[in-house]
């Protein structure tokens, strides 16, 4: 590995290390996969993904979130959102990701509170 992609990576351990621990949007894609990996190098036990799901989103991608998370041995929460019923998602604006993901952080944020953890997402 190149020294930057190190250096990054150090970056992000001592800033998960700040964390009680993490509650980690977690898509089961490459980016979320990755984050949640070294959360749970960092802090262990003290995380937990969490995977939104509705009609919108292929049956796949909850399929293989749930599989990487049986892999890796973490928590796995698995909420259903609720974007069809939010008007502002529904007139297909071009703001429409931001009201969904807004819903989304609202609830992963009361997982974690109730934890004492933080919120983080890969982006």
């Amino acid at each position: 590995m190149s020294s930057t992609i190190n250096n990054k990576i150090d970056i992000l351990h001592n800033v998960l290390k700040k964390h009680s621990g993490v509650v980690v949007a977690f898509s089961g894609g490459v980016d979320s996969t990755l984050l949640l990996k070294i959360a749970t190098d960092v802090l262990g036990n003290k995380v937990i993904a969490v995977t939104a799901t509705s009609p919108l989103y292929p049956e796949t991608e909850l399929k293989i979130a749930r599989q990487i998370c049986r892999q890796l041995r973490i928590r796995h929460l698995v909420i259903q959102s609720k974007e069809l019923k939010n008007k502002n998602f529904t007139r297909n604006s071009v703001a429409r990701c931001y009201y969904c993901k807004i819903d989304l952080f609202k609830a992963l944020k009361k997982i974690a509170e109730k934890k004492g953890y933080t919120v983080i997402e890969a982006s």
